[in-house]
């Protein structure tokens, strides 16, 4: 394939005001307040297991536990990643994409004649939908969404060798 050929573009697909609150569904916040709350639980846990007084201010303690989840919500926030081609590649870029997924983690759990549907080898109480990859293809373009630390990582990979 003549690398030249094709044509990346990245795309964020949110609000700049989601940057203030990353939350996307109803899922995503109950599984983030189940973490929040173990991280709030612990704490108290150890002190009766172990006898030892931590003496952690609640607020304190709030802060420290929501820092530490919630770039975790940052990372699931939707990019696209358009690929500008040929229908005679995308054999081609079908091949990669599942190669490169398969690294990243994911599984192609779909596939039809307009695109494919990829979500993490996770179990299903780990697993957030807004973490799942979906292609979707025609005759001259792919356009791939699915979390931001995904599809960016897959670009910069695409962009360092060229293709």
């Amino acid at each position: 394939m003549n690398k030249n050929d094709s044509k990346l573009e990245l795309n964020r697909q949110f609000h700049g005001l989601k940057y203030l609150f990353p939350i996307q569904s109803m899922s995503q916040f109950c599984s983030f307040a189940v973490c929040i709350l173990i991280g709030m639980i612990a704490p108290s846990v150890i002190e009766w297991i172990f006898g030892i007084d931590l003496d952690i201010p609640l607020v304190s303690l709030f802060l420290v536990v929501l820092a530490g989840g919630y770039p975790s919500l940052y990372f699931a926030l939707p990019y696209h990643l358009k690929i500008l081609t040929t229908k005679e590649n995308e054999n081609f870029w079908m091949r990669l994409l599942d190669e490169r997924f398969l690294k990243f983690g994911y599984k192609c759990i779909s596939s039809s004649e307009t695109g494919r549907h990829y979500q993490t080898y996770l179990p299903r109480w780990l697993r957030w939908r807004e973490n799942e990859i979906k292609v979707f293809y025609d005759a001259n373009s792919m356009v791939i969404s699915g979390p931001g630390i995904a599809i960016k990582k897959l670009h910069e990979q695409l962009m360092a060798e060229n293709i």
